[in-house]
């Protein structure tokens, strides 16, 4: 082969000058020596017959084909005839290979079946040379074998499909075989159209020849090239090694060995795999073996399962793995990865050796169920490191980012000048500090965290992705005079925390010492195994709902580290937490929704919901930042913080699997654990049976509010502080705070925060405790308030300020060091608005006991009041005193601007405003500038016109005291 060193160009051409194609293969560099060379060019034949002395070639060799500086003077061969095309050729494949000796191994000697039909019937008169042409590679003898008549197809067999026996007078004279043609001399007798079968010994190639066709020519005639036969063997064989330093007598190296092939024949249930290693390496008898299909790009697509491999009962370089289930079997002409645990020597041989593997169809071996052979060259083995540990670090924050290794190594040759020290980590791990320009990222750069504890010889490494590189530019490191070893090589570094779930097979730190292109020695380690995390996570609680048993929105953002299909949430208490189950959240009621950066997902499916976890069906992709909102999780029943393991895992191959499939360790992806969620606190629960507001009315001023509570299920310790913070418009009235039955004893510190001051905008007594308050105890107390004053639109103002009392007990004053809630779930009082200044004015002489009389009831609302319903009617009730009774038609003076009927029963009179209008309202107006000594609230009148014009009620009073 000159490829390697005297690489060539093809080109052609065909001149104008003479029309005759030219073909011109120049020496890109090195030389072409005098020797014998052969060369095969693709061309494209005549379309007409020539006879081959007509067809003659050319060649010419030049030392300058542009200067036509001539080497060796030109050659004129003859080439060979253009035929008419035959009806058919074939090789017969269906064929039993005990009875006509096919073998189709590579190197054998096999006997293969070859069939023709003609066009024209060949001369009858004289003998004729039959050549058959074999792919490059396959020999023919001398006096090569020629089968014809009964025992083509096997001694005494029939001819099948359409195929003939030659006729009696076609014998075959003789054959005369060289390298890859035969010339078969057949005397005369055979016809056109029919399909002739003869059997034709010949030797098998060593691999199956690119170019894989047969020709046939006789009588004239040549078949178009058809297809050969595919070499009963392996193809596209490596071999690997995770381990290639030597054992030794203190430490055996335990090697996983990765064979890559294809197959030619397909491996059913009953057949095996037979491995033999280079001498020196050993396979325990009960060995661990993996096959796995691969895909397009060399991936592992599909494990095949069950396997069984065994050695021999005393270990040796041998191992059989045997295929034992229907499913479990080996496709032809698919890649396959077996991956296969030895032991390495304990030397390093000087010719590296071969891996042999065969494929049997029936246990018991032998040839006859011999399918498919293959060898490749080992690897070679290397040194093996004296010393070399990888320390992980004996716990890592949930929430780090990176990871702290400790490296130490010892090695058996001295460094020299120039030698470079390597260590490469698993996939996924990146020793390298980030870097800050797109240019760099493929450069070696400063190692993360690098620290050097000895020797001082050893120089700053330089890192890239998963490998650290030290490369001795001023010096080296001498081996001990005694130990003859190099001095203890001792450095911690950091790692970006790894990316990449890796197969234990994969997971391994190798080291290595060169010398230029000389390993020196090296060794592999097995890393622990680092799953993948989810990045920048976080939890939080996105609502109040804060104490025990309430039921809470949490918000989990995060960026995976890989793909995957689904997230699984689980929670747990910390170790050492009695009743620990009453520390987790509770999953059974929860919603959720999601997003992908900020763009809500359309496809959040739950497939598995239960008290204690929650599996949800997302595509997640790698690098992009997710919210997950969870909805109706139940806090958990005891004070504290929970641990969250959150995980991902990939889709199962049916997506309809019931969710265990999923949730399996094949499946995972990124997994964050033990992460320490938001916390929960007792609860604070009001009795609102013995909660109370002296006047819950707007515009009140110093009113008392009387409040009872307990907390549970853990005690309010001394020292805390307790504040209550009213709904928005209330004021607390400072010194009005008195401890009731059950309330611990205060310090000094007991005061009101203005609204202003308090990180809610709400007005908040504070109250210091000095005794602790106990688990469900009454505990009371009595301050006064402000309540609100009138708003314009009660039911507006009643949506927007909610009415809820909050009541927090907290480390420090400000109550955001919260140790006890009631979440704002007291619902509070509802308040009611007032008629204002109310004037009742009787006639001139109205005041005269037992006299009928007019009065005018003047009243002034300081909200809007409106009917429920479009078209109906507002009714006011006015209770007069003991003595006074209204008439049954107790409107005085008709018609009234406001009212359109009052109807009088005894001391009570019930008016009704009139319903004409699509709607029954009276607003509240201000009519001129706010009268002297009226407070602070402004005069309003109600009238149906919104003027401001008064609308007195007038009521007779038909007996009075």
């Amino acid at each position: 082969d000159l490829a390697p060193v005297a690489p060539m160009i093809c080109t052609s051409e065909v001149p104008i000058t003479t029309n005759k194609p030219v073909v011109t293969i120049a020496v890109v560099k090195g030389e072409v020596r005098a020797d014998k060379y052969e060369f095969m060019i693709d061309v494209e034949n005549p379309r007409w017959t020539y006879d081959s002395a007509s067809m003659s070639w050319s060649i010419s060799t030049f030392l300058n084909i542009e200067l036509q500086e001539v080497a060796d003077l030109a050659s004129v061969v003859r080439g060979f005839s253009i035929e008419d095309p035959m009806m058919a050729g074939e090789l017969v494949s269906q064929v039993d290979y005990a009875l006509t000796s096919r073998d189709d191994h590579p190197e054998q000697l096999s006997h293969v079946v070859v069939a023709f039909a003609l066009n024209n019937r060949p001369s009858a008169n004289s003998e004729t040379v039959m050549t058959v042409k074999a792919p490059l590679g396959f020999k023919f003898a001398s006096l090569c074998q020629v089968v014809t008549g009964s025992s083509v197809f096997g001694t005494g067999q029939s001819y099948v499909g359409g195929y003939s026996r030659f006729e009696a007078t076609a014998t075959v004279v003789e054959c005369e075989g060289s390298r890859n043609t035969a010339h078969i001399t057949i005397k005369p007798g055979l016809f056109q159209t029919k399909k002739y079968a003869f059997r034709l010994e010949v030797f098998n190639p060593s691999i199956t020849p690119e170019y894989n066709r047969w020709t046939i020519s006789f009588g004239g005639e040549t078949t178009v090239p058809f297809l050969g036969y595919r070499l009963w063997q392996f193809t596209e064989e490596t071999v690997s090694a995770s381990h290639a330093a030597r054992s030794t007598t203190e430490e055996e190296t335990l090697n996983v060995v990765t064979l890559q092939f294809r197959p030619s024949n397909a491996i059913g249930r009953g057949g095996y795999l037979a491995i033999t290693a280079p001498f020196g390496f050993r396979m325990l008898t009960a060995c661990s073996a993996t096959l796995a299909s691969l895909d397009s790009l060399g991936r592992p697509a599909q494990e095949i399962q069950p396997l069984s491999c065994l050695g021999a009962p005393q270990p040796t370089n041998a191992a059989e793995v045997f295929f034992t289930d229907a499913t479990g079997t080996v496709s032809a002409l698919e890649m396959y990865r077996l991956d296969i645990e030895v032991v390495n020597p304990l030397r390093i041989p000087v010719d590296p050796g071969v891996w042999h593997l065969n494929s049997y169809s029936a246990v018991g071996g032998g040839y006859e169920n011999l399918l498919d052979i293959g060898d490749v060259l080992s690897f070679a083995l290397t040194e093996v490191f004296h010393t070399f540990q990888v320390t992980y670090p004996p716990y890592v924050n949930p929430l780090d980012n990176e990871l702290q290794l400790r490296f130490r190594i010892i090695l058996r040759h001295a460094v020299e000048l120039g030698d470079t020290v390597k260590i490469q980590g698993p996939e996924g791990y990146d020793f390298g500090v980030v870097s800050t320009l797109a240019q760099l990222l493929l450069e070696y750069r400063a190692c993360r965290g690098y620290q050097l504890t000895g020797p001082d010889a050893l120089p700053m490494p330089s890192c890239l992705d998963n490998e650290i590189r030290f490369i001795f530019e001023t010096g080296g490191i001498p081996l001990d005079s005694m130990q003859l070893l190099t001095p203890l090589i001792d450095f911690t570094v950091l790692t970006a925390y790894p990316r990449r779930t890796v197969v234990s097979s994969a997971n391994n730190f190798h080291g290595t010492h060169n010398r230029g292109a000389i390993v020196m020695s090296s060794k592999t380690v097995q890393g622990q195994m680092v799953t993948p995390r989810l990045q920048s996570l976080s939890i939080t609680r996105i609502d109040t709902q804060i104490a025990v048993g309430s039921h809470s929105r949490l918000q989990l953002s995060f960026s995976p580290s890989q793909a995957s299909d689904s997230l699984h949430i689980t929670t747990e208490a910390p170790q050492g937490v009695s009743q620990a189950a009453s520390l987790t959240f509770g999953f059974g009621l929860a919603t959720v929704a999601a997003t992908e950066d900020l763009s809500p997902m359309a496809t959040v499916n739950i497939r598995l919901q239960s008290n204690t976890s929650i599996l949800i069906e997302m595509g997640l992709k790698e690098a992009v930042s997710y919210v997950v909102t969870l909805t109706n999780v139940a806090n958990p029943d005891k004070p504290g913080r929970a641990l969250w393991t959150l995980t991902t895992y990939a889709a199962p191959l049916v997506r309809a699997a019931p969710p265990s499939e999923w949730v399996q360790t094949v499946n995972q992806r990124d997994q964050s654990e033990d992460v320490v969620g938001p916390p929960t606190f007792s609860r604070i629960v009001v009795d609102p049976a013995a909660t109370t507001l002296g006047s819950p009315y707007f515009d009140i001023d110093t009113t008392e509010l009387q409040l009872a509570f307990r907390v549970s299920p853990v005690i309010v310790s001394p020292g805390q502080y307790f504040i209550l913070y009213a709904p928005f418009g209330y004021t607390f009235v400072e010194r009005t705070f008195k401890p009731g039955d059950g309330f611990p004893l205060v310090s000094g510190v007991v005061y009101v925060m203005d609204p202003q001051d308090t990180y809610l905008g709400l007005s908040a007594y504070v109250v210091q405790i000095l005794t602790q308050i106990n688990v469900d105890q009454t505990v009371k107390l009595v301050a006064r308030v402000n309540t609100p004053r009138t708003p314009e639109d009660i039911a507006l103002w009643e949506t927007d300020n909610p009415s809820n009392w909050l009541l927090v007990t907290a480390l420090d004053p400000e109550g955001k060091e919260t140790t006890a809630s009631n979440d704002n779930l007291f619902p509070g009082f509802l308040l009611q608005a007032s008629f204002g200044i109310v004037v009742v004015r009787p006639e001139p002489n109205g005041v005269m006991p037992r006299k009928r009389v007019t009065v005018t009831v003047s009243i002034a609302p300081k909200t809007t009041m409106q009917s429920l319903v479009a078209g109906g009617s507002i009714h006011v009730r006015i209770t007069a005193p003991l003595g006074f009774d209204f008439d049954l038609g107790c409107l005085a003076v008709t018609p009234n601007p406001t009212f359109e009927s009052c109807t009088g029963d005894g001391r009570y009179a019930a008016t009704m405003s009139g319903s004409s209008s699509p709607s029954s309202t009276w607003r509240p107006r201000r009519c001129g500038p706010r009268p002297r000594g009226t407070g602070s609230s402004p005069r309003l009148r109600a009238t149906r016109s919104g003027s401001c014009s008064r609308s007195p009620l007038a009521a007779t009073r038909s007996a009075g005291p």
